[in-house]
C-alpha cells in the first residue's frame, strides 16, 4: 500500500519515459512503467511472506488481506487459486474475520483474479472454464465440513447457510443455475434444521435468490395486452434472416 501510494503521488508531478506525463492515476496503473513495477513488487512481498516461519497477529491479518492479490499482480495465477483454495488459508481468514466474512473475502479475490484473467486474454480465456469455479467448490466442500463438526442449532450453522448463498449468487455470474440452486437448497437446508419458519427473514431471502434464477412461464397474449413481452432491438434480430 505505501509503494503504490508513493507511486501514485510521484505519478502526478513527474514525466515517464521522458516525454508521458500521467496527471490521471488510473491512466498510470495502466502503464507499462507501473505494472513493472507492481509485478516486482508483489513478487518481493511474496518471497517475504513464504521466507517467515510465524506471523505477528497483525502481519498475519496482512497476509490474509493481500497475499492473493500480491500473487496475481505478480501473474502468479496458478498459486492463486492453489492459495485461495487451500484450506487452511480460508479457515485462517475466518478465525480472523468469521466464517460468512472470510467466505465473501475470497469471492473478492476470485473476482480480482478473474478480471485480470480475462485482461490478459479475452478471447482464449473465454473458452477455457473459469478456475473461479473449482474455487468455489473447495470452498463448498469446506463449508459442509464446517457445518458436520456443529451441532445443528448452533448459532454459526446460520452463517454457513449464508455462506452457501453467496457461492449460489456467485455461480449465477457463470451462468451456473443449476449448481446455484443446489447452494440455495443446501443454505435451507440449514435454516430448516436450525427451526426457520417460511417467514424467517433468511428463508424470505434465499427464496428470493432462488426464484431469480428460475424461469418464468410464458403464455401467449394479445397484441394489445398491457402484459405482452416487448423485445428490444427488432431490427436487429432479423437482420440475419433477410
Amino acid at each position: 500500500k505505501l509503494f503504490t501510494d508513493r507511486i501514485e503521488k510521484e505519478s502526478r508531478q513527474f514525466f515517464i519515459d521522458g516525454n508521458t506525463f500521467f496527471s490521471d492515476v488510473e491512466q498510470f496503473r495502466e502503464h507499462s512503467s507501473f505494472q513493472m513495477f507492481e509485478r516486482d513488487w508483489s513478487t518481493l512481498m511474496i518471497r517475504k511472506f513464504y521466507t517467515l516461519t510465524s506471523l505477528s497477529d497483525k502481519f498475519a491479518s496482512y497476509v490474509s488481506d493481500w497475499l492473493p492479490i500480491h500473487l496475481i499482480n505478480a501473474d502468479l495465477m496458478d498459486e492463486t487459486v492453489v492459495t485461495l483454495k487451500n484450506e487452511k488459508f480460508l479457515v485462517d481468514l475466518i478465525g480472523m474475520k468469521g466464517i460468512e466474512s472470510g467466505i465473501q473475502n475470497i469471492l473478492h479475490f476470485s473476482r480480482y483474479f478473474e478480471t485480470m484473467r480475462l485482461k490478459k486474454d479475452i478471447e482464449n480465456m473465454l473458452e477455457k472454464s473459469s478456475p473461479v469455479l473449482s474455487i468455489i467448490e473447495s470452498l463448498s466442500s469446506n463449508l459442509q465440513c464446517f457445518g458436520a463438526s456443529m451441532h445443528s442449532k448452533d448459532p454459526h450453522q446460520e452463517s454457513i447457510g449464508r455462506s452457501f448463498i453467496l457461492l449460489g449468487v456467485e455461480l449465477q455470474m457463470f451462468s451456473k443455475w443449476v449448481e446455484s440452486q443446489d447452494y440455495f437448497t443446501k443454505a435451507l437446508n440449514i435454516f430448516i434444521q436450525m427451526g426457520y419458519k417460511r417467514d424467517h427473514p433468511e428463508i424470505v431471502r434465499l427464496t428470493k435468490f432462488a426464484e431469480s434464477c428460475v424461469l418464468q412461464k410464458v403464455m401467449l397474449v394479445g397484441l394489445d395486452s398491457p402484459h405482452k413481452l416487448c423485445l428490444k432491438y427488432v431490427d436487429e434480430l432479423f437482420v440475419g434472416a433477410k
